[in-house]
């Protein structure tokens, strides 16, 4: 999805300059989106949390139009905005979940449901390893929850250190046997 990017070099995007698609990501970013369980179209309202996230009704006007010419997001069949006042209000947001990986790349994050694929991917690794010593329910344990979505476990298997120390707690046990 670098593409999206490169379309839009003259302007780099990111949740501070577009926090509009930041919080799209963010009210989509659920246990079932991060399991890969979510899917369709998502209908949020726009109220005063949403105004002040993105700075106010006129930024969140001009931001709806940035994101609606773009068109690597894929039109109005995946991003639509119910418009008022002669395009000066918006009263609703209608988007598909699928564009969700593509404002993250637009922005430059990380799309959560990625992200925890990621953290399985690293924990399954880790867990071959530890098969033999007393990690195994550890790793087990954490599997487990971030195959149901959620988010607590996730900074650990991320966090480099951490898992250099369980590397080193696991070599130490093997040797042990």
């Amino acid at each position: 999805m670098i593409w999206l990017r490169e379309m839009n070099k003259e302007r780099v995007w990111n949740e501070e300059n577009l926090p509009l698609a930041k919080w799209l990501i963010d009210k989509t970013n659920t246990k079932d989106y991060r399991i890969g369980n979510l899917s369709g179209m998502k209908h949020p309202k726009v109220d005063g949390n949403l105004l002040k996230t993105v700075g106010g009704r006129d930024e969140l006007v001009r931001q709806a139009k940035v994101l609606e010419r773009i068109p690597a997001l894929g039109g109005e069949e995946y991003l639509h905005f119910d418009w008022r006042e002669m395009n000066t209000d918006i009263t609703k947001i209608d988007y598909r979940v699928e564009v969700i990986p593509r404002l993250c790349e637009l922005i430059g994050i990380m799309d959560p449901r990625e992200r925890q694929l990621r953290a399985i991917s690293r924990i399954g690794k880790l867990q071959e390893d530890v098969s033999e010593s007393c990690l195994s329910t550890y790793c087990n344990y954490v599997l487990e929850q971030l195959n149901k979505g959620n988010t607590k476990e996730l900074a650990k298997t991320e966090d480099e250190e951490f898992l250099k120390c369980l590397n080193v707690f696991i070599k130490v046990q093997l040797s042990k046997l």
